[in-house]
């Protein structure tokens, strides 16, 4: 969002900030003084970068909006169209398995939270069928459910 002679005045006055500041001088009073002493700068960038944040936490946000194609389980509301793992993977909500959900909870533990409570009630749930059918997947209990609701 910055164009190249904005990023480069920025990355000068910040890289001075810093020389010049006292030692001891916490990051965050460094820059209040440099908010407070370069308001042409500061004019400058409030539009790009308040943008870049914007655009920043919208992506956060769409991450965490469930699909309108994604089904909805009753019961368990604000769940994810992807859950994140351990190891950086994001698999569909509706493919993902046991393990998936449980490797998903101990990435919510960090934050906790109403999630974490949502995705440990789908483990509970998930289990009985889990231990019938090992690897079996929320789109498959759901499909299930849907049938036994049929007949």
């Amino acid at each position: 969002m910055l164009n190249a002679a904005l990023k480069r005045e920025l990355e000068i006055t910040l890289e001075t900030a810093l020389m010049l500041a006292e030692s001891g001088v916490s990051i965050s009073k460094i820059a209040e003084r440099v908010y407070d002493s370069e308001s042409v700068l500061v004019d400058q960038l409030k539009r790009p970068l308040i943008i870049e944040r914007f655009v920043w936490l919208l992506n956060r946000r769409r991450q965490h909006t469930p699909s309108q194609k994604q089904m909805l389980l009753p019961g368990f509301p604000t769940l994810p169209q992807r859950i994140t793992l351990k190891n950086g993977k994001r698999p569909f909500l509706m493919e993902a398995n046991l393990s998936h959900l449980k490797q998903f909870r101990q990435v919510l533990l960090k934050r906790k939270g109403a999630r974490l409570i949502i995705i440990e009630k789908l483990i509970k749930f998930m289990a009985p069928y889990a231990a019938q059918t090992p690897g079996i997947t929320v789109a498959r209990i759901v499909a299930a459910q849907k049938d036994d609701l049929i007949s």
